[in-house]
């Protein structure tokens, strides 16, 4: 987090890494799945009855080959995964049914398994169904999980201990729940894969906002830094635990929002990266070479 100092108050700057550019076409205007009034209330219920995501085989024997594709050529030792076992059962329709509000198992190694309550149930036009929410109790934490014509993922991320859990697909066509570091699961690759509407990101229209001045550090360049100062409204399962992000305006002047973008180009200035205020740039840039950086007042949002 970076803060700059303007005398009259400090602007942060919370960086939400979205693809998104406009609401997308979902189930209904809002794109929040509502609750149905046969489900489980929200928050209730008993993790008897509910929804189990997926059954979990036992861990492959230690020294078995990776199932999975390596990220990278060498990997790091905390990417390393400490164990994988097969899932099976998860059917990307059931995943669909779910409202905000209802509970679902999420079976981890050691016949453990933690009950999470969805916060956010979002369907795209494309087919792709995105669950986030909250690990209560004494797990605390946060899951998400998306399916669709790419495929299936999902995070499970408890807030203690040292270790997280990827669901991923394997190079044999077969689906895995990948112990490791949470380092590892909180640092993920830029999902190429996914619609660039895979996270939804719509303008506040704080009033009083100045009209941010168009700058460009590298206008040719293919990738885009984009500094975003009129606030926003981010929806996305792996952003706080699902619930919605909003961003208020960065209530800074034209003077001030150019000398932020003059700090951040300067430090980029090395790479062959734009650095921009102009959003035409971020909607123009491919999937995995851009990122939005909303520049905003408050971080309400964030809880402790």
């Amino acid at each position: 987090m970076r803060k700059f100092d303007f005398g009259g108050g400090q602007a942060t700057k919370e960086v939400a890494h979205t693809d998104a550019t406009k609401p997308a076409l979902q189930a209904d205007a809002s794109g929040q799945l509502t609750p149905d009034a046969t489900r489980l209330p929200a928050g209730g219920g008993s993790p008897g009855n509910a929804l189990q995501a997926y059954l979990l085989a036992a861990p492959l024997p230690a020294g078995a080959p990776s199932p999975l594709a390596p990220r990278y050529d060498v990997p790091t030792k905390a990417e390393e995964a400490r164990r994988y076992g097969q899932l099976t059962g998860l059917d990307p329709a059931r995943l669909a049914e779910l409202r905000a509000g209802d509970r679902i198992r999420l079976a981890l190694f050691d016949g453990a398994e933690v009950v999470g309550v969805v916060n956010l149930a979002q369907r795209e036009a494309s087919g792709l169904v995105m669950i986030g929410g909250s690990l209560p109790g004494d797990t605390e934490g946060s899951f998400s999980l998306k399916a669709g014509p790419a495929g299936v993922s999902g995070v499970i991320l408890p807030a203690a201990g040292e270790l997280g859990y990827v669901i991923q697909g394997g190079s044999d066509g077969r689906l895995y729940l990948v112990e490791k570091l949470k380092q590892a699961v909180l640092c993920l690759p830029a999902p190429g894969a996914l619609p660039a509407n895979a996270a939804t990101t719509t303008g506040s229209g704080t009033t009083g906002q100045a009209v941010p001045p168009v700058l460009s550090s590298r206008p040719l360049s293919g990738s885009v830094i984009y500094l975003d100062f009129d606030g926003e409204t981010v929806t996305d399962p792996d952003w706080n635990r699902g619930r919605a992000i909003t961003a208020t305006s960065s209530g800074l002047t034209v003077v001030q929002m150019t000398a932020v973008w003059q700090q951040v180009a300067e430090d980029y200035r090395p790479f062959d990266v734009d650095v921009t205020t102009d959003l035409s740039r971020y909607v123009g840039a491919p999937v995995g070479r851009r990122i939005r950086c909303i520049v905003t007042r408050n971080s309400a949002w964030y809880g402790n």
